[in-house]
């Protein structure tokens, strides 16, 4: 009976092993190819590309082959009007993507072949003949630390670069859309103006992790992606990427400060975007007071459908109250509750000491020790209390 049950569990032994084998034999292995194949785009033959006045150029590519192994790749797109991608006639574009469908800015390609152009001959000039742009992508996986490979090169054989005096203006006002701000894809939430700045705005998001996104335009339905954007400043390591709508996708969830700056380059608009980790602050005589610059800081919500809530103030007086962005003064990004309630932001007024004194009662929040703010970004309100 013994010998009977120990050949019983031998047998079963075996094929459980028999069984991880096979497991292990099916199990996708990450190996590193050596190149992949990017597709010329069908707009290339025969064409010729006028990069002023083209929006996007698409670009496809195939995904490296990990040996089956389910993997984020990242991309980076370089171009070049040298065959072998000569130092100083080599460029990158601004960030990374994870799609293998990718919308090239073909006025972003045109201001940077541009500015290197007239560098040479002079201001106000332009290629007189068009001329072959050789493109190509490096690739490595998402958070790997391992070498990239590189793609075939492909070639828009005629390409015209030009320069146009600047018809076009600095935006009155920018916008941001997205998944997670207000109603999903509804809401507009229009920027503020660092006081005192000309072509910078700024505002205060919430993003989930993994994955939210967004657009921005300078008005209420302008949709306007990420190959609009010349510059990514990605301070906070969020993981900029975009989507194969050209929307802006952050990787890390939490709440961010994004600050817009547009400038006319090259006869076109372009846009730096850059990103921090968003704090909140009090400040003033109703913590401490002036001149000591007291910074309280306020506590996160834990989403966008919460407040941002203040430390207690410590003493009575005017609040204050600013969000902070990196590399600009306190009182440029300052707030205040109008009536009471709505958010409103120093933009272009001038407060040499209250905001009592400078637009009335109406904007002034008055604040006794103990009392507390409450905003929300996200809708625009807030209170003291």
């Amino acid at each position: 009976m013994k010998k009977s049950i120990i050949t019983a569990s031998l047998a079963l032994m075996m094929g459980l092993f028999t069984a991880c084998e096979s497991d292990r034999d099916d199990n996708p292995v990450l190996s590193m190819p050596e190149t992949f194949r990017l597709n010329a785009p069908a707009i290339a033959e025969n064409n010729v590309i006028d990069l002023a006045n083209t929006e996007d150029i698409t670009i496809t590519c195939d995904q490296p082959n990990y040996g089956g192994f389910p993997i984020v790749t990242e991309y980076t797109v370089e171009y070049s009007t040298s065959e072998t991608f000569e130092e100083g006639q080599t460029y990158t574009m601004p960030t990374s993507y994870t799609s293998t469908r990718i919308n090239l800015s073909a006025k972003t390609i045109n201001s940077t072949l541009i500015e290197a152009y007239q560098a040479v001959n002079g201001e106000g000039t332009s290629p007189e003949a068009n001329f072959p742009l050789y493109i190509r992508l490096s690739a490595k996986p998402a958070n790997l630390d391992v070498n990239s490979i590189y793609s075939n090169t492909i070639v828009l054989p005629s390409v015209k670069a030009s320069y146009k005096k600047p018809d076009v203006t600095i935006p009155e006002n920018l916008f941001v859309v997205g998944s997670n701000i207000g109603t999903a894809w509804a809401t507009w939430q229009k920027l503020a103006h660092p006081f005192g700045t000309n072509g910078v705005y700024y505002t205060v998001v919430w993003m989930p992790e993994g994955g939210g996104q967004f657009k921005f335009g300078t008005k209420e339905g302008d949709w306007t992606g990420h190959s609009a954007i010349s510059e990514f400043n990605d301070n906070a390591e969020v993981g900029i990427s975009a989507a194969s709508d050209d929307n802006i996708v952050f990787g890390k969830g939490g709440w961010y400060v994004l600050e817009f700056i547009a400038k006319i380059k090259g006869g076109a608009l372009v846009y730096t975007l850059n990103v921090s980790e968003a704090h909140v602050f009090i400040t003033g005589n109703a913590c401490g007071g002036f001149p000591n610059d007291v910074m309280l800081e306020c506590t996160a919500p834990t989403d966008n459908t919460g407040e941002w809530v203040s430390p207690e103030f410590t003493a009575n007086g005017e609040m204050r109250a600013y969000i902070q962005v990196p590399g600009r003064d306190w009182w440029r990004t300052e707030f205040t509750l109008k009536g009471g309630s709505e958010v409103f932001f120093r933009e272009v007024t001038d407060i040499p000491s209250t905001w009592a004194d400078a637009l009335g009662a109406d904007y002034s929040v008055s604040v006794s020790a103990g009392m507390k703010l409450y905003v929300s970004f996200d809708s625009g309100l807030g209170s003291v209390k």
